[in-house]
């Protein structure tokens, strides 16, 4: 079980690049035409359902015990979460893609025509908008995957607890000061949380 914002922050990072790592390997739209073959699309396909499971896991492990969490952790869960909906939606996209590779290994065989070629066309033009959304959905995981990782070293940064340490002594040093302002027997009884005498 992971306990700290700082760990927290290097499994986010970790995640986002594994995440922009499978965006890169996806085609782009010049591969449409030809070059991407249902073999290894189905491998891409298969990937990013995984990545769907990878990232609810990373959910699960941190909300599974029920204990009682830190601001840093709920926000590391909910990029995860969000992260998920996202690769999700990527998965979702791409699998469109995949039913118009399917469509295209179906009239390989066929004799060349007009009709044909609008048809094909009008596919390409489907699956390119899919592949395109699924390039977006995926971006987007790994933003906000990344932009959390940096907002929770930020956090655990040692800026961040000097300053929490000042805020904390400058605290102290001014109730010490008010405190100083008032006779002995009052500030005896604020100290000691006595109640005022009855009249």
């Amino acid at each position: 079980m992971i306990h700290t914002p700082r760990e927290d922050a290097r499994a986010l990072s970790a995640m986002a690049h594994e995440v922009d790592t499978l965006r890169q390997s996806l085609p782009v739209a010049e591969d449409l035409d030809g070059s991407l073959d249902l073999v290894c699309a189905s491998h891409q396909l298969a990937a990013l359902n995984s990545l769907v499971t990878w990232l609810s896991d990373e959910v699960l492990s941190r909300v599974a015990d029920r204990r009682p969490v830190s601001d840093d952790r709920r926000r590391a869960v909910a990029a995860f979460c969000s992260a998920t909906t996202d690769a999700g939606q990527a998965a979702a996209e791409f699998a469109g893609v995949y039913e118009q590779l399917g469509f295209f290994y179906s009239v390989a065989g066929y004799h060349d025509s007009a009709d044909l070629r609008d048809v094909r066309w009008h596919a390409t033009t489907v699956a390119e908008d899919h592949l395109s959304a699924t390039h977006n959905a995926l971006q987007s995981a790994a933003d906000t995957l990344h932009l959390t990782s940096v907002h929770l070293n930020s956090d655990a940064g040692p800026r961040a607890t000097a300053a929490r340490s000042s805020t904390t002594t400058s605290t102290r040093i001014a109730a010490s000061e008010a405190l100083s302002s008032y006779p002995p027997a009052a500030v005896h009884i604020a100290a000691s949380g006595a109640s005022r005498p009855a009249r």
